[in-house]
């Protein structure tokens, strides 16, 4: 296995630290039920829905 350079090891790093920070999100997220579940409305209201539960979400948590 071929060894990582300081730049590759640094860049790994930073990206799963930010990784990490969307997972948490998500995490948080999915109290809200409708996202746990299969998607049964409209297509066309996924996004505005996700949307407006995130807004929530950020109320709630900040």
């Amino acid at each position: 296995m071929k060894e990582l350079t300081v730049i590759q090891i640094d860049y790994n790093q930073i990206h799963s630290s930010l990784r990490i920070v969307v997972e948490h999100g998500i995490g948080k997220m999915k109290i809200w039920q409708i996202l746990t579940q299969r998607f049964r409305n409209k297509r066309k209201d996924h996004t505005i829905i996700f949307k407006n539960i995130a807004g929530l979400q950020n109320l709630m948590f900040g």
